[in-house]
């Protein structure tokens, strides 16, 4: 009798304990507000991954790849595209440049960098690649352009926000034209009226339109060199409009066949 009320009360002691260690864990999954962490890659690289609000792993979601600006680092664009990721239910990416002074560096190429997230992304949660983005602000807004002309089959919609066009990329969009590399790319592109990057960007907007590839230019009247307003909608304005685009592709696809 003595040993089966001994193993009684070790049982119970378990089972109490275990109650207690699950509802501390579910009290902590619940009043976590930035359910965020750190991805590290193996050559050292970082970047803050974030699932949105009521994320369910059967379902299939968009994947926002949001690059910071100059001086800057993961941490502001986290704080700029959080609220647009829990209200358009997309997967946050954040990576950080790892060059400290200029931000993403180019030796060596942050844009592998960029690829190995994706990849990594792309193998454990089921993305939707057709409503999905690379955007970058300020420096990163450079670098997301220049990723999306390098590597059109990895970055296919773009979204740059008050970044530069660097000129030495012309001659990588002739080559990859006439190889038809951009025909499923859209290119966003954001400045304000007076900004730095203004003439920059709307003579990459003009040179892409010359070529043929997808892009649309919004100029604000009112602000300069900052996230603009409403940035959840704008961001869904923006999918509107490239996934449209896409379908069209399609069906003059299906039609040429």
């Amino acid at each position: 009798m003595k040993k089966k009320s001994l193993y009684l009360s070790i049982i119970l002691i378990v089972i109490f304990y275990f109650h207690i260690s699950t509802s501390i864990n579910k009290a902590d999954m619940q009043t976590s507000s930035f359910p965020k962490k750190m991805i590290r890659l193996k050559n050292g690289a970082t970047a803050i991954h974030y699932l949105p609000a009521g994320f369910r792993s059967e379902k299939r979601y968009p994947l926002i790849m949001a690059l910071h600006g100059k001086g800057e680092s993961a941490e502001s664009a986290f704080r700029a595209w959080q609220p647009v990721a829990d209200k358009l239910g997309m997967i946050l990416v954040c990576p950080n440049g790892t060059d400290k002074k200029e931000g993403y560096s180019k030796k060596p190429d942050d844009k592998l960098m960029l690829i190995k997230l994706l990849k990594l992304i792309d193998h454990n949660y089921k993305i939707d690649f057709s409503k999905s983005f690379l955007t970058g602000f300020s420096r990163g807004g450079n670098f997301a352009i220049e990723s999306g002309i390098v590597h059109p089959a990895k970055f296919r919609n773009i979204i740059c926000i008050f970044g530069f066009y660097n000129d030495n990329l012309t001659k990588i969009i002739l080559k990859n034209k006439r190889k038809r590399l951009y025909k499923n790319s859209t290119f966003y592109f954001i400045t304000g009226n007076g900004d730095p990057t203004q003439k920059s960007i709307t003579k990459c907007y003009k040179l892409f339109k010359k070529h043929g590839i997808k892009c649309k230019l919004k100029v604000y009247d009112n602000i300069k060199h900052t996230y603009p307003p409403g940035l959840s909608s704008l961001t869904k304005k923006i999918q509107s409009w490239a996934f449209q685009k896409q379908r069209k592709d399609k069906r003059k696809t299906k039609k040429s066949l």
